[in-house]
């Protein structure tokens, strides 16, 4: 995820896609991997990421491998997402630290960091870049891939299968089941610019823009879908009077990863709530005063931020922070029927003094 989510998405980490967007549903494309990796496949998607902690918490899931993510501090509804994972067979984290996910695993997978292996990162442009590793991981961590392939062939698949010498011989099967990926060889790769798909053929230039002269479609046109706007699911009310948003903050990055470094720490060393001056005095909040906020799934202690620049009736509380984890507030009752995902970024809530 973070810096390569797009190629996350590219390379089949979606239920409903194998890699290059090629649909689980197409029975000639679930033919096509079945034979390339000697395996029946489903021709049914998956669940997405919020499905399948609905169907831990149901019993319906019963082990799950979790590999670079922290859903224990950044999913809506931290106690929700415990639940569901303490429902659980086995629950499997590959890692590079003892996150609050980690620490609930029954096994812990040590993983090395992205300066210490050699792959691919795309951008939200479709840039596909090499990665150089720059150094050797530490004693006792693993390749991801290597970790994967060693997971695979203990469960059963030929070694001849799931075996490689380095990342550049993966790029290759990858080039080989992707046609959009088909023209980005390994020379191409290697130049600092990268190559952007899609990439059918080792002479194309690749351009950046995708929708030059026309769409990409096959007919030309542009594929556009009419919603109605809907506004939250969860509004406020007078038990629970303030909206709450949740943001990032310029020192931390997402979860909790950057709290690890001292510098970034002492800049930022815990989380706050922004509350507005007029709804502070109401309440008698002092600014940095430790206070109480709660909603319909879960309370935390914080220091108020008491500010003008956030509306009325609106609060913020930046995500990265264990300690008063803005998601233990969040609601994941309810998600966008299209895409999933669930209101992170609006719930009601109440403020006390303490």
């Amino acid at each position: 995820g973070q810096n390569n989510v797009q190629g996350a998405c590219d390379m089949g980490a979606l239920p409903s896609d194998y890699v290059g967007y090629q649909k689980v549903a197409n029975p000639e494309i679930t033919k096509k991997f079945s034979e390339a990796y000697q395996i029946d496949l489903p021709t049914t998607p998956g669940l997405t990421l919020v499905e399948m902690m609905n169907a831990a918490h149901a019993g319906d899931l019963k082990v799950l491998y979790i590999h670079g993510e922290d859903p224990v501090l950044s999913d809506a509804d931290i106690k929700h997402t415990k639940e569901a994972i303490a429902n659980l067979e086995m629950l499997i984290v590959q890692e590079l630290f003892m996150t609050d996910t980690a620490a609930e695993a029954d096994v812990v997978l040590p993983a090395a960091g992205w300066g210490e292996q050699e792959g691919t990162f795309t951008s939200g442009e479709r840039r596909v870049q090499w990665l150089r590793k720059a150094q050797e991981p530490p004693e006792g961590a693993m390749l991801d891939w290597k970790i994967m392939e060693e997971i695979a062939v203990r469960m059963g698949r030929p070694r001849e299968l799931f075996h490689y010498e380095n990342a550049a011989e993966i790029w290759e099967e990858i080039r080989e089941l992707a046609p959009s990926y088909y023209g980005i060889t390994h020379e191409r790769l290697l130049k600092p610019e990268g190559v952007h798909w899609p990439c059918l053929d080792p002479e194309d230039p690749c351009e950046p823009l995708m929708h030059k002269d026309k769409f990409a479609h096959p007919d030309g046109l542009g594929v556009f879908q009419a919603l109605e706007h809907r506004g939250p699911v969860e509004v406020v009310d007078d038990e629970y009077p303030l909206l709450l948003t949740t943001t990032r903050i310029l020192f931390h990055y997402h979860a909790a990863m950057t709290r690890r470094c001292e510098t970034l720490d002492k800049e930022v060393p815990t989380g706050f709530i922004e509350i507005n001056t007029e709804d502070a005095a109401e309440r008698g909040i002092l600014n940095n005063e430790i206070v109480k906020a709660y909603s319909r799934r879960g309370e935390i202690e914080i220091p108020a931020r008491v500010t003008d620049d956030i509306k009325k009736g609106i609060v913020n509380i930046p995500m990265h922070f264990t300690e008063c984890a803005a998601n233990m507030l969040t609601n994941s009752d309810s998600f966008d029927p299209k895409c999933k995902m669930v209101e992170l970024k609006a719930c009601a809530i109440q403020v006390e003094k303490l």
